[in-house]
């Protein structure tokens, strides 16, 4: 159970439920049945479609209620989220009522997004995105073990109604890759470092714990297996746990594009709880 509190309006308690089943109608659509059927894209969360209109610079996401009648988001023009561009939600008339934050990018062989919102006094409706340009990978597996670093970039949503509960994360990623070992699957992990609090106009507030993404396996086509994240506090105790995964891209697999989903405490002195669903885009 939800419920909004903005507005001037009278608090709802409002249900996320599943959409009736409708025909897909493929990647790019911003219609009602958009979501995505490519097999190059993997979706966490509501979120189901996220495409780029370079037509307009808006980004096109499907499938998050209350975001606008087209699920159109417009660049802020926020440039302190290094490699990712930072979207809103856009309100017409009675429509888009509630505001979401996007982050996105793209790289050579990839692209990666996140949205989220703070109108609800749960974490509400988000998601995040990954996906491939879908050619051929041919893993790097002879030479051994690498390491992979790029930016990564978040959306953080705190539960709570005051006001500031929607705000942007930025972060350096780092993926160690051991291609050798194990025998069948590759080995794979790495970190969230200097990663940072910011508000919604891009401006730094605030430092937070670097997230461990925790150790995994690699398959054959270079898909990444789930595996978790944590961060801990200054006693060396957990604070946020969750889970991330991605995908190797490119021709020689020198690109890997991914995600993190975690949720926990916003920190050592505080009763708030904080969900934030970031991605990243990393090169050898």
């Amino acid at each position: 159970m939800k419920r909004f509190i903005g507005m001037g309006l009278i608090a709802l308690a409002l249900v996320a439920c599943d959409n009736e089943t409708n025909p897909l109608t493929g990647p790019g659509s911003d219609t009602d049945d958009g979501a995505s059927t490519s097999s190059n894209e993997i979706y966490q969360g509501e979120m189901n479609n996220l495409v780029f209109d370079a037509t307009t610079g808006e980004i096109i996401i499907n499938n998050l209620p209350f975001d606008g009648v087209d699920g159109r988001y417009a660049d802020t023009g926020i440039v302190t989220v290094p490699g990712f561009g930072v979207y809103e939600s856009q309100t017409t008339g009675e429509t888009g009522q509630f505001q979401y934050m996007a982050v996105y990018a793209e790289g050579t062989y990839t692209r990666a997004g996140a949205a989220g919102t703070g109108d609800y006094a749960s974490f509400g409706h988000g998601g995040t995105m990954i996906a491939t340009d879908g050619g051929a990978v041919a893993m790097p597996i002879m030479r051994g073990e690498l390491i992979y670093t790029g930016d990564y970039a978040g959306i953080r949503v705190l539960d709570e109604n005051a006001g500031n509960d929607l705000l942007l994360t930025r972060g350096n990623a780092t993926l160690i890759v051991d291609l050798l070992d194990f025998d069948v699957d590759g080995a794979i992990l790495g970190s969230i470092s200097g990663h940072e609090l910011l508000d919604m106009n891009g401006n730094v507030i605030g430092t937070l714990p670097g997230i461990a993404l925790n150790e995994t396996s690699i398959g054959a086509d270079g898909t990444i297996a789930e595996g978790t994240t944590t961060t801990y506090d200054s006693d060396g105790d957990p604070l946020e746990t969750g889970t991330w995964g991605g995908k190797f891209a490119g021709p020689d697999g020198e690109e890997i594009v991914g995600y993190v989903i975690m949720t926990g405490d916003n920190g050592e002195s505080t009763d708030v709880d904080a969900m934030e669903r970031g991605v990243f885009i990393v090169v050898d």
